[in-house]
């Protein structure tokens, strides 16, 4: 076989590997396509059976309720009362942001006490006012202070 034969056939060969190359990687996003479709399509019948064993608990517990309810009623021999309205639970926040707290600022005001009369002395009450936090307690929440972040600048 002559050089031109050789350089024939090799680039022959090289549009073939080229061709499969590019088959290859079709298929290949095909079958990754497909894989994710069937990933989805279980997740979905997961959720259905989940959606269903929760619809079934739920069933349970408004049957049990007009049970008891029904039992409550015949225990008082009242006449039945209206079932409970049930709603659900609101979604819950996922994002809990922070409180800031300010600083109060100083202000100042004046007052003049004058001094009590004689009635007043004679009508005198006393509150006495607890902490917040009991002995050995650590304050409330609300109370504390955020801890400042410290922050090295270089």
């Amino acid at each position: 076989m002559g050089t031109s034969g050789e350089l024939d056939q090799l680039q022959s060969t090289k549009t073939q590997l080229e061709n499969e190359y590019r088959s290859l990687e079709e298929e290949q996003k095909n079958l990754e396509l497909r894989t994710r479709i069937l990933e989805e399509k279980i997740a979905v019948e997961e959720l259905k059976r989940n959606n269903k064993a929760k619809h079934e608990a739920v069933d349970q517990l408004r049957n049990r309720i007009g049970e008891l309810e029904q039992r409550l009623n015949n225990i008082f021999g009242s006449e039945p009362s209206p079932p409970m309205k049930i709603e659900p639970e609101p979604e819950t926040i996922t994002e809990v942001a922070e409180p800031e707290y300010a600083e109060p600022e100083n202000e100042t005001t004046s007052t003049v006490i004058e001094p009590p009369t004689e009635e007043q002395e004679d009508n005198v009450e006393v509150t006495v006012l607890e902490d917040l936090a009991a002995p050995g307690q650590e304050e409330p929440e609300i109370l504390k202070k955020p801890e400042k972040k410290r922050r090295r600048l270089f």
